[in-house]
């Protein structure tokens, strides 16, 4: 198609999606997402649109799915919700519906993709709309009766829109079920979401889950990738853009107010989130660590962009599942206790600088596995997931029983500050018959080291 018929194409549908009658959580055209520019994945809209046709490599033993057809009510409005990091449930969708491990013979089927998207539906009453439309949707399934084991469901955010103690308890249709999601723990409240006054908690994590990556825009992943400096010429040692004091992050337990104490550190740029994405992703392509502290859910959306920003993550979040456990988390980030946020982890990154160049090179060369945009066909999140999918989730080398904890140098310089008793245990586990929560920092090949 000739350029100027494409752009003209394209005007016409980005401003059906301004006008769309779904809406996002955050516009499409907020500044604070896109910084401005028209469509935040204006480059990718020939491939939303069946325009370009490709083929999405899955892993050579990948198991065979079967992409469900379902009614246009579930997955209405593509466009409008390929945006913001809950679009994973849109990209994965047309990822595996253009895929090499693809099938549309049911019979012929391992397992069953079930398209849902985000904004189809479930409002702010989770569970009235779980035990009506969820339960007419698992209604429409012609083979879920029979294996629903088999079924796959993705869930792109903390919130779940289903009662997990229904879903997943001893008679629970989604109890044998695969459970796509960045969060292992999903978040369930007293109150509808968006009310004033409500209580939420952590639930347990469900057996079949694997956890997945979020979504990060072109346009945000094109600045990111831009502002992605040698660590030469960052001139800062440690970032968070994010800090504030209360917040819909404090909607459960987390401890973001400890980075307070390490504003005003030489080396340290700590602000409030920043509303233009163009300086988002400047400061963090001009720092060497990222401060990646839990928010809502354990898991979070800075881990991915820190990645493609080539800022060594170091992730404060105890209980967060990560993605691919098989990738060697330990040669590209931290993961540090979220209650020790002090001048201990200064002296640290201080010590670690020196290591610094090497850290960033991992970082580079696995950020692939984070981008849907990613040009390396064999280096994908659909490559990763169908690498999964041949277990149903667990690691083929028993990473997925990853520490806690882990630091890629010098553990022993770190090991006093793990007297962690008041350590949070994750949601629905049991403390140790001692009472504490276990001393489980560790680092390849040095469990010697432990005292």
């Amino acid at each position: 198609m000739p350029h100027t018929v494409f752009f003209a194409v394209s005007v016409a549908l980005g401003a059906l999606v301004q006008r769309a009658p779904c809406h996002l959580k955050f516009s499409v055209l907020d500044e604070r997402f896109t910084g401005n520019s028209f469509f935040p994945n204006f480059d990718r809209l020939p491939f939303l649109l069946g325009i370009e046709h490709l083929q999405w490599r899955c892993h050579p033993e990948s198991p065979k799915v079967f992409v469900y057809e379902v009614d246009d009510r579930w997955t209405h409005c593509h466009l409008c919700a390929s945006v913001g990091m809950p679009a994973s449930d849109v990209w994965l969708h047309l990822m595996l519906s253009a895929s090499t491990c693809r099938t549309s013979f049911a019979e012929e089927a391992d397992l069953f993709f079930v398209p849902r998207y985000r904004q189809s539906g479930a409002g702010t009453n989770y569970t009235t709309w779980y035990r009506t439309e969820f339960m007419q949707l698992l209604g429409e399934l012609k083979h879920f009766p029979a294996r629903p084991q088999d079924h796959i469901f993705l869930f792109p955010e903390e919130f779940w829109p289903i009662v997990v103690d229904d879903a997943f308890g001893p008679d629970g249709p989604l109890r044998t079920s695969v459970i796509l999601s960045p969060e292992a723990w999903p978040v369930s409240c007293s109150m509808p979401v968006g009310a004033s006054k409500q209580v939420c908690a952590h639930t347990p994590s469900p057996p079949g889950l694997i956890v997945i990556p979020s979504f990060v825009d072109s346009y945000r992943r094109l600045e990111l990738r831009k502002h992605n400096r040698p660590v030469s010429q960052r001139r800062v040692l440690l970032c968070f853009l994010g800090l504030e004091g209360t917040g819909r992050s404090a909607t459960t337990e987390n401890y973001r107010h400890l980075l307070h104490a390490l504003v005003g550190e030489p080396g340290v740029h700590i602000e409030a989130f920043l509303t233009n994405y163009r300086e988002y992703a400047q400061v963090m392509g001009n720092s060497i660590f990222c401060l990646i502290p839990k928010g809502i859910g354990t898991w979070t959306h800075r881990l991915f962009e820190a990645m493609l920003a080539g800022c060594i993550p170091i992730i404060l979040s105890d209980d967060v599942q990560l993605p691919f456990p098989d990738l060697p988390w330990e040669t590209f980030s931290l993961k540090w206790p979220m209650r020790r946020v002090d001048q201990r982890l200064m002296r640290y990154l201080r010590y670690l600088e020196r290591m610094a160049p090497e850290l960033k090179a991992s970082v580079d060369k696995h950020a692939c596995w984070f981008d849907y945009h990613s040009e390396d066909h064999e280096c994908t999140p659909l490559f990763g997931l169908t690498r999964q999918l041949r277990s149903r989730g667990m690691a083929d080398d028993g990473s997925s029983a990853r520490e806690r904890f882990w630091v890629p140098w010098r553990p022993e310089i770190v090991w006093h500050i793990l007297a962690c008793s008041e350590c949070m245990e994750p949601p629905g586990r049991e403390p140790a018959s001692d009472g504490s929560a276990g001393s489980d920092f560790s680092h390849a090949g040095v469990q010697a080291l432990v005292p």
